[in-house]
């Protein structure tokens, strides 16, 4: 289970009852594990959590470890407190589920999928939160399979932590790699219809980007999440999708042009 810090500034762990932390729980309740308080996630950072079953460690190790692993298909809550007397609804920071239970899920919740051994996450849908799990959250799997009755859209688990890059779009802003000519338009957006091979049977799409360091500090990485994509089961409401696929790109280089103006 992934936190993420959608806001500006720091935000600390505190209770108002004096207990440890957060409490992650489950239907039952059960109590998953607390976030102790005094943790301090930054502005636009993630915080994870992750059980004993937990595969991607060399992608991002996780903050903390569950006490107990979450089942498949659980309702999960955070609440600003650790006793377990306190998951009211007052205390509810936030839930995502599979049932009715007031506490464990909001709006219409997520379709069930059985137990399964795909590789698979429901992932919230980019800054989206209208405390509606079914429009706010997508299922993705590696496969692009059916998972139970649910098509999932063909997507990987992006798990970020608290040593991962920070998704501040301020201190690192984009811009198109040519300022003179429009987005779409070469070189800012490239097709190649004859660029086919095995993985690209109908050519490319090459999209460039420029990105500005803005944070007065060295950079040593920058992590690319792709969310929301057209592609394989996941439509985003378009008429006729077309089913896009990442792929890795070799080093090119191509001449820009400056945008002069008399002053």
């Amino acid at each position: 289970m992934e936190l993420y810090n959608k806001t500006n500034s720091d935000i600390t762990v505190t209770t108002s009852d004096g207990t440890a932390g957060w409490g992650l729980a489950g239907t039952g309740p059960v109590q998953f594990t607390v976030i102790p308080k005094g943790t301090v996630i930054p502005a636009h950072g993630h915080f994870l959590v992750v059980g004993t079953a937990y595969s991607l460690r060399g992608y991002a190790a996780g903050d903390l470890n569950l006490n107990n692993d979450i089942p498949a298909n659980t309702g999960i809550g955070l609440f600003n407190s650790a006793n377990p007397g306190s998951w009211t609804a007052p205390n509810l920071i936030d839930s995502v589920g599979f049932t009715g239970d007031p506490l464990f899920g909001e709006g219409t919740r997520l379709t069930s999928i059985g137990a399964t051994a795909v590789e698979h996450a429901f992932t919230r849908k980019f800054d989206l939160d209208t405390n509606n799990n079914a429009a706010d959250f997508v299922l993705v799997s590696t496969s692009g399979a059916t998972l139970g009755a649910t098509a999932s859209a063909l997507g990987a688990p992006n798990p970020a932590e608290l040593a991962s890059p920070l998704a501040d779009g301020a201190a690192i802003s984009g811009a198109r790699v040519d300022p003179s000519v429009a987005e779409q338009t070469t070189p800012n957006l490239t097709r190649c219809a004859s660029c086919i091979s095995t993985n690209a049977p109908l050519g490319t799409l090459t999209v460039r980007r420029r990105f500005t360091n803005n944070t007065g500090q060295t950079l040593t990485r920058i992590r690319f999440h792709v969310q929301q994509l057209s592609t394989l089961n996941n439509t985003e409401g378009l008429a006729t999708p077309a089913d896009l696929r990442l792929m890795t790109n070799g080093s090119t280089t191509f001449p820009t042009r400056c945008v002069c103006r008399e002053r």
